[in-house]
């Protein structure tokens, strides 16, 4: 029996048209001779252009993913059956490799970018880092911390409270590096600030920054954020646990920040920078206030 010829794609590497009703996300298909070749072999030398075939999917990628550079994963990902028969013929699910962050490449127009109704992003080392959905724990305690905070601290000074603060919660601000963050609950002095911060992003640094630990993050706020946030020189940064019900202060220093105190429910305590008012940490978590 005579060998078939092979296609002109597996002879060359090329790839061919993407069929009208393929969907961006199904795959790309990997012809090439080879048991497992990368798609960068593929795209390469005078063959279909990597930048020619991003722009086959770009469009109908959501703006969130559409930022993000793909991996080109060396293994098989999916095989879809009637795309990828077996052989050498291989597929990669590129909402799979859409999917992954940028890391170093994202830039503050990728941010832009995203329609404000879409981005719940920040942008922290060349990356855009999507903020994980808030759970009713986390919620509530944003919520105490700036119903404990707001109501002395959000005026003028000597106007019926300590006052000379502005108190935000999740404004995108724009620090020295070129990263963007939306921390929980922050803060400027008046003093540095006379006038309230406004715009998008917000180019003042905060002089308080309180980050509420979400599920699964973690280390986003007690490693990435910390380091970040010491960088640029945030005077007071706090670490609210809501599951833990606990309220780290920290102070900044030129050897790193110093952890002032570190509290659990149902303990009361002064935190700087607000000393001159009683905070209850289990009320920041969630609790009753106190009778």
């Amino acid at each position: 029996m005579a060998r078939p010829t092979p296609s002109r794609e597996v002879a060359t590497g090329e790839m061919p048209e993407w069929p009208k009703g393929h969907d961006w996300k199904s795959c790309v298909r990997q012809r090439t001779e080879g048991s497992n070749p990368s798609l960068s072999s593929i795209f390469s030398g005078g063959r279909r252009s990597l930048a020619d075939a991003r722009s086959l999917w770009a469009p109908r990628a959501p703006h969130s993913l559409r930022v993000a550079k793909p991996r080109f994963a060396r293994k098989c990902l999916r095989r879809r059956q009637g795309h990828c028969g077996g052989g050498s013929r291989r597929d990669v699910d590129l909402w799979s490799v859409m999917s992954q962050p940028a890391r170093g490449g994202a830039t503050l127009d990728d941010l832009r970018g995203i329609p404000e109704s879409e981005r719940f992003h920040e942008l922290i080392g060349g990356e855009l880092v999507p903020k994980a959905a808030p759970s009713g724990e986390h919620g509530d305690a944003q919520a105490g911390i700036v119903g404990a905070l707001r109501s002395p601290f959000q005026r003028g000074p000597g106007r019926g409270g300590p006052g000379g603060w502005w108190i935000a919660t999740e404004v995108e601000v724009l620090l020295d590096t070129g990263d963007v963050v939306r921390p929980d609950v922050l803060a400027w002095r008046r003093e540095r600030s006379p006038e309230r911060p406004t715009g998008t992003p917000v180019k003042i640094r905060p002089d308080w920054i309180c980050e509420v630990v979400s599920t699964g993050r973690a280390t986003d706020d007690t490693i990435k954020k910390l380091r970040l946030y010491h960088r640029v020189g945030v005077p007071y940064y706090w670490i609210a646990d809501p599951r833990e019900a606990t309220l780290t202060v920290m102070r900044w220093s030129p050897d790193g920040y110093v952890t002032l105190l570190r509290a659990e429910r149902p303990e009361v305590v002064r935190a700087e920078p607000f000393p001159e008012v009683e905070l209850s940490v289990g009320t920041l978590s969630g609790d009753d206030p106190p009778g």
